[in-house]
């Protein structure tokens, strides 16, 4: 079984950009260099805040992934709102 759970770029393969380029954008394996807590979930194809789904596993946490289980896949503007998460 396939590991869902992507957290550094030399995990994110081929198969993982095709299945997120379906929509013409995807998820860029560079953004785990510059944002060390994110990683992507294969199944969902999102990206994800791994503290804040480490330590806040309830719906009182928003922000830019939406609640702890919802994920972010807007890649189009993936640069932008993850600077603002990390800030």
């Amino acid at each position: 079984m396939q590991m869902q759970w992507v957290k550094k770029a030399d995990d994110f393969t081929n198969v993982d950009k095709e299945k997120s380029e379906r929509s013409g954008r995807y998820f860029q394996r560079e953004w785990f260099e510059s944002y060390e807590w994110l990683v992507y979930n294969r199944e969902k194809n999102k990206a994800f805040c791994k503290t804040c789904t480490t330590y806040y596993n309830d719906d009182t946490h928003k922000g830019v992934f939406g609640n702890y289980e919802a994920g972010f896949g807007n890649w189009k503007k993936g640069l932008e709102k993850f600077k603002e998460h990390q800030e």
